[in-house]
């Protein structure tokens, strides 16, 4: 799902779920990108350092993956994600990432990840 970042010069792509949206519009964005794939469990933010630390945010989108039943994976790009508590309210199913292949966009360091990841 592309979540709004905290540095705004990164483009997340079209109908990113910004903080500043109207409620409405923000549904519209939700629900257009859930509509865009079929057969999945889940969903986990691309971005989304700014998006996972708004709690009014978050609550909203996890209010419509509960209506899917679906779990969110937080990618934890942001230390002040509140996905966890939101998921929590909203008896969503939740999971945090422990390994972020490419924190380091150093062709060593990622190997290093992908060595934890085996």
């Amino acid at each position: 799902m592309p979540m709004e970042p905290q540095n705004q010069s990164i483009d997340p792509g079209p109908n990113v779920l910004l903080t500043g949206l109207p409620k409405e519009e923000l549904l519209a964005a939700i629900n257009w990108n859930l509509k865009q794939f079929n057969n999945y469990v889940g969903i986990n933010n691309h971005m989304g350092s700014r998006s996972t630390s708004d709690l009014e945010s978050v609550r909203i989108f996890m209010k419509e993956l509960k209506k899917r039943n679906l779990m969110f994976l937080d990618s934890r790009t942001s230390n002040q994600s509140v996905a966890q508590r939101a998921a929590i309210e909203a008896k969503v199913p939740f999971i945090v990432r422990n390994i972020f292949i490419d924190h380091l966009d150093e062709t060593s360091e990622i190997r290093k990840s992908l060595v934890q990841i085996e």
